[in-house]
Parts: C-alpha cells; structure tokens; sequence
C-alpha cells in the first residue's frame, strides 16, 4: 500500500503529493522516505504506484459498464448481468476522493457495451446496447451529477472508441445490432464542450472493438474488428492494424501501423506517450501481450510486453503511471486474468499486486491520486461464470 505525509496548512492536514531534495545544485523527486521507529527504518511516504485496497462494491455486480470522471467523482455506469450480458442495466454509481460510494441519477437508457469519457466539466457515457437493440443515447453529467442528454449518435452503435483532442470527444467505430443482424461501423461522431455534434471523416474501414486514446495534439485510434451481415468475423487485416489520427480541427491522417492486427485491447496515455496494450488477433485466434507507443509525432515504438497475453483488460492513468487491469486469455486454465501492470514516463514497467479477482469486463475511472478498477466477470468453476460488483483501487 502507498505510503503518503501530511503536512499542516491552514490548520488542515493536505497530502504531500511530491517532495523533492537538492542533490549537486538539481532538485531531485523523492521517490521513498523512511522513518526511524524502535531501531528500525519504517517506510513513511512513497510516490511509486502500489495497490490501496478496496473501495465499496458497486450497488449491482455487472460487467461491459464504462467509467469515466467528473468533477470530484469517479462514475461507473450501465453495464450487464444475465447469462451473456446482453440486458442492459442504467445505474450510475459514484465515488468521491474519499473513495465513498454513492448512486447518481440513473442513465435515460439501459445498456451495456457503452462508452465513456471526460470532456471539459461533462461525463459523457455514450451508445450501448440491451439486447438485440443499440443506441445512440448520449447522457451527459455535470459536476455535481446533474444528468442531462445530448443529441444522440448519427449511427446507434456499441463498442466504440473514445478520445479526446482539443475542445472535441470523438467516438468512432462500433457495431450497430437492429435485430436481425449485426453491422460494424466506420462513423466518427464529434461533440464540443457545449455538446455540439459533428461527424468527422470515417475510419478507413468499418471496426469494433478498436481503441482510442491522445497524445501530443491527436486522439489516435487504432486496430479492431470487422462484422458483417450475418455475424461472421471479416478477417480484412488491413482493418485490424490501421492507425488513424485526427486533430484539433478534426483533419484525419493515417499513423504507422500497429505491428500486428488486433481487436478488444486498451489504450492509455503516460507522458507524451499513447500506449496500445494487449488485444485478440482474429487471424490467428492468439491473445497478444505486446504493447505499442506512439509519441507526439505519432512515430510507434515498442514497450515492454505485459506479463501476461490478454484482451479486455481495463486501462487508467493515475500520477505518472499507466496500468492495464485485468482481461482474458482464452486457455482453460486461469483463463481470467488478475494481473495489473503499470508503465511510468520512461515507459519502465511495473508489475502491480493482483487484482482481487481475475476478470475481463471491467471498467476504469480515476479521482485523485487513485485508479478504480470496478465490475467485470470471473470464473467460478470449468462451467461457471460469475459477474462481479469489487472495486479494486491503486494510488500513484
């Protein structure tokens, strides 16, 4: 557990956030301070990530929820809990820097599969689906979760991706489910700061399951799935490794390719760097462990792989880490995973303590110095799923 100082200022104890010591005439950060105690030294204060704890379970054990922030909160809303998590559920829990729970307004729609993400003073949760029927709801919260609504997506849709660049949230990709059949989707829809919608150039091909993310002055998305018609796989690689940029005047550009075709893996940014971890590539039914850098110049590199292949793993950004929770691997054995890994600004990586449970399905949010990993779905037995309501959190 990280260790944190107080110091007294206005007759109020604030923590120290970071300390620093002049070292040959450079100020250098502290990463750990120890105290003596019965001859011994204590650990007092530390800036490295580490695990907290756990913060109050979410109201109702679900999986496929989104989380995001606003204001003083980390919210985690929607998600699914039924034999496949197809029916859509609309409660929005909150949680303070206190890191207490309490329940918002819920969403005007039930769904799972939905997306989220800040932009400005809103909490945008967006798309979904219950059932066999997608959406295009857009709800929209405030500071002080007042709920409100948006126009909806030009093109209901669930599993798309998010970012942010400049004033603008774009949401691009997904599948739309009308029914009778499902349809993967190139659309990129573009909200302001006052929740205007535009729709900005489409992605080159029609994906789900990619990922998004921002660094230097572009949101980045990049790789995905193809569906067609009649719900079978495309496997068009061109689809699955693209990498596509837009910026603050929402003008499109093609990066490098990732290295490899995949779908349903996570982004985070740490720095000036967009990491693109983990993932499925359909090609050749293998989970994947590599993570991909793209700086602010959108040149890829490569990091250090995660320790353990997975897709559906859950991302945040909290003081100078990224870390990427969770996810599934497709074996029979251990097959949801627990493991957290965390990259600082020289993209050094750090493996964390485990998550209380192995699970995929989970969704992330941050307030204050902690990441929240909430929700999601274990194994129980060799034929038992279980859908979880733990909220495991980590401080940096």
């Amino acid at each position: 557990m990280a260790k944190a100082v107080y110091v007294g200022v206005g007759s109020k104890a604030r923590k120290m956030k970071k300390a620093y010591i002049g070292i040959g005439g450079k100020a250098r950060k502290v990463k750990k301070m120890y105290i003596g105690v019965g001859g011994k030294a204590r650990l007092c204060y530390s800036a490295e990530a580490d695990k907290f704890g756990m913060a109050a379970s979410l109201s109702k054990a679900r999986s496929l929820l989104a989380g995001t922030t606003v204001g003083g909160y980390a919210l985690f809303g929607g998600g699914g809990y039924d034999s496949d998590a197809r029916k859509g559920e609309a409660i929005m829990d909150a949680y303070n820097a206190s890191l207490t729970r309490t329940t918002a307004a819920s969403l005007s729609v039930a769904r799972q599969g939905l997306t989220a993400i800040t932009l400005g003073n809103h909490a945008l949760f967006v798309g979904g689906r219950s059932g066999d029927t997608s959406f295009g709801t857009v709800d929209v919260y405030d500071a002080s979760l007042t709920r409100t609504t948006a126009t909806e997506l030009s093109i209901a849709r669930c599993d798309s991706a998010a970012a942010v660049v400049g004033s603008c949230a774009l949401f691009a990709g997904g599948r739309r489910n009308n029914g009778l059949f499902t349809m993967s989707q190139s659309t990129v829809d573009a909200y302001n700061t006052s929740l205007t919608r535009t729709t900005a150039t489409p992605l080159p091909s029609n994906v789900y399951a990619c990922a998004g993310g921002t660094v230097g002055g572009y949101a980045v998305f990049s790789g995905g799935s193809s569906m067609n018609s009649d719900s079978t796989l495309v496997e068009t690689i061109g689809a699955l490794e693209i990498v596509r940029a837009y910026d603050s005047s929402l003008t499109s550009s093609q990066a490098a390719p990732l290295s490899r075709p995949r779908a349903v893996h996570s982004a985070a940014t740490i720095g000036n760097h967009l990491l693109f971890a983990g993932g499925y590539n359909s090609t050749t039914g293998k989970y994947l462990s590599t993570v991909e850098s793209y700086d602010a110049s959108l040149t890829r590199s490569t990091a250090v792989e995660l320790s353990s292949a997975k897709n559906g793993l859950a991302s945040a950004t909290v003081g100078e880490y990224a870390m990427f929770a969770g996810g599934y691997k497709g074996d029979s054995d251990a097959a949801y995973v627990a493991t957290v890994d965390a990259y600082n600004t020289a993209l050094t990586k750090t493996t964390m303590p485990d998550l209380s449970v192995g699970r995929y399905g989970l969704a992330s949010a941050v307030i204050g110095d902690y990441a929240l990993f909430a929700g999601g779905i274990s194994k129980i037995s060799s034929t038992a799923d279980k859908y979880q309501d733990v909220v495991d959190v980590y401080s940096a």
